[in-house]
């Protein structure tokens, strides 16, 4: 990445022989742009990576039920869950998430073991999830800096997660984005 005082020599030709107040004024507005232009690699984080935990995928097999009596308050998510009967695994090799809406800003994400038709877990988020097919990796508003490009509130973060023995493990979470390319979901 280019230096600021690199930036100031790439810029200074272009405006000729303009008066100094003038350049300052010049060059802050650059400045600015510059910054913004750049903030998403500025502001990302590549602690964790999808290659790190890397799984086989079964692209044969399917989902063919949901299983609902470990947590009947599930039902109320049926018609999305049913949508995905048949549908092949799209996480972690053998698992299949799905997303629903639940207001502004509000997704609820259900991991379900397409083997058994277990949902393991539900994982609320902000702006939405990232994922792959051939890695245990999970990461919750990967890209919370694209929506809160100045500050980020205190309340939302990046977070990430593992699965480990057929459940979610929270692992960490962050204020930077996630600096890498999601496969699947966001």
């Amino acid at each position: 990445m280019a230096s600021i005082v690199d930036f100031k020599l790439l810029i200074s030709p272009l405006f000729g022989r303009w008066k100094l107040r003038n350049m300052s004024v010049i060059y802050k507005i650059s400045l600015i742009v510059f910054i913004l232009s750049y903030s998403s690699e500025l502001f990302a984080s590549d602690k964790y990576k999808f290659s790190s935990f890397l799984v086989g995928h079964n692209k044969k097999l399917k989902l063919k039920s949901i299983n609902y009596s470990i947590n009947s308050d599930l039902k109320r998510f049926k018609a999305t869950l049913e949508y995905n009967i048949g549908s092949p695994p799209n996480y972690a090799g053998t698992y299949l998430i799905t997303a629903n809406g639940c207001g502004t800003m509000c997704q609820v994400n259900h991991v379900i073991n397409v083997k058994t038709g277990e949902v393991i877990d539900s994982i609320s988020s902000s702006f939405g999830i990232c994922f792959s097919s051939t890695s245990r990796l999970l990461i919750v508003n990967p890209y919370i800096s694209e929506h809160y490009p100045e500050e980020i509130p205190e309340w939302t973060y990046v977070r990430y997660y593992l699965l480990k023995d057929g459940k979610l493990l929270f692992i960490d979470k962050d204020k930077k984005s996630f600096k890498g390319t999601c496969e699947s979901g966001q």
